[in-house]
């Protein structure tokens, strides 16, 4: 099976940032879709693990 990139003008490429402050971790969100043949499509966040606002996430493990 050859090799296959996907790829949408809605993608733009990850460029890395050092986070600002210690207490600041990345996480993945998943979003939802109706569709279950649709595309899995997720967007990457930098969150305040301190901050109250950003208490609400589920974690999940590929470990």
């Amino acid at each position: 099976m050859a090799d296959e990139e996907v790829s949408s003008p809605l993608m733009t490429p990850y460029i890395y940032v050092p986070l600002s402050a210690d207490a600041q971790t990345r996480i993945l969100e998943i979003q939802p879709s109706l569709d279950p043949s649709a595309l899995v499509r997720c967007m990457l966040r930098d969150i305040d693990i301190m901050s109250e606002e950003e208490s609400g996430f589920d974690a999940l493990s590929y470990i």
